[in-house]
């Protein structure tokens, strides 16, 4: 009778001791279910996040085109706000906050979009137009110099951004550099020798004449607007106070060009001209 208690007692532990690691493992399988299914659910709200942030970058993108510069901005704000590395999103923002006149938030925001996006040089240009505005002339040179070697030739008016280049680059002080381009630009684009001339029209009704004086020195690189800038600083210098300033860049025009060069020349005959006045 005790061997065969004994042995009921050994069974019985026996059943005890294998029961229990069978509810270890189950516990283990339903925890590692649970985590998968936590992943799971982390990875397509992620998911869903990034695709709707796309989503509000596309519509950001659809006010842009139709110059709803409010809603592109308000747009882009809530793809920023479900994907903060939304590249797109900061880029159409930028762009609407330059047209709307907020410089320094287009300049964040361009900034943010040069991290990450593909098309590095319309996102450059932008940029360089919001630094201009906010006078940061070095800056602007250089981001456009920038976005201009990435892309020679960019949609709608290629010729406009090298004219634009061409232009900062005398209102920085750069003449020989600006007069370079300027020539590159008349041999590869020769209806783009007109831009400068338009420019100078503008700035002299809108009452610019710093602008219309760098307007003007860029046209001396073509012989066939020479007599066009003389015009336009002639006009400038009919004011007297405006006379010292304009003897004073042509003298430093002639200064900083070589001796043979057509704006040498050029400056050389507007010089006399305007001391003749």
């Amino acid at each position: 009778m005790a061997r065969r208690g004994k042995r009921k007692a050994a069974k019985a532990a026996d059943r005890g001791r294998t029961a229990r690691p069978a509810f270890a493992l189950n516990r283990r399988r339903i925890a590692a279910a649970v985590a998968v299914a936590l992943v799971a659910q982390a990875l397509f709200l992620l998911a869903y996040r990034y695709t709707l942030a796309e989503h509000y970058a596309r519509r950001a993108q659809e006010a842009v085109a139709a110059r709803r510069w409010p809603a592109a901005v308000r747009h882009a704000e809530r793809a920023r706000a479900l994907n903060p590395a939304q590249g797109y999103a900061s880029y159409f923002a930028g762009m609407a906050l330059l047209e709307l006149g907020r410089p320094k938030q287009a300049a964040d925001a361009l900034e943010r979009a040069l991290r990450t996006i593909a098309h590095r040089a319309r996102a450059l240009r932008y940029l360089a137009l919001a630094e201009q505005k906010l006078n940061d002339r070095t800056a602007a040179v250089d981001h456009l110099a920038a976005a201009l070697a990435l892309e020679p030739l960019p949609p709608g008016n290629p010729a406009d951004p090298h004219a634009m280049l061409g232009q900062w680059l005398f209102m920085q002080g750069a003449w020989p550099e600006g007069a370079g381009r300027f020539r590159a630009l008349v041999a590869d684009a020769p209806e783009a020798r007109f831009y400068f001339d338009g420019l100078a029209v503008v700035y002299e009704h809108v009452g610019a004449p710093a602008l219309v004086a760098a307007s003007a020195l860029a046209m001396l690189g073509s012989p066939r607007l020479a007599a066009r800038a003389q015009a336009h600083l002639a006009t400038l210098a009919r004011s007297p106070e405006r006379r010292a300033e304009i003897r004073s860049l042509l003298k430093e025009l002639l200064s900083l060009c070589p001796p043979d060069s057509p704006e040498h020349a050029a400056a050389a005959q507007i010089l006399k001209a305007v001391e003749s006045l």
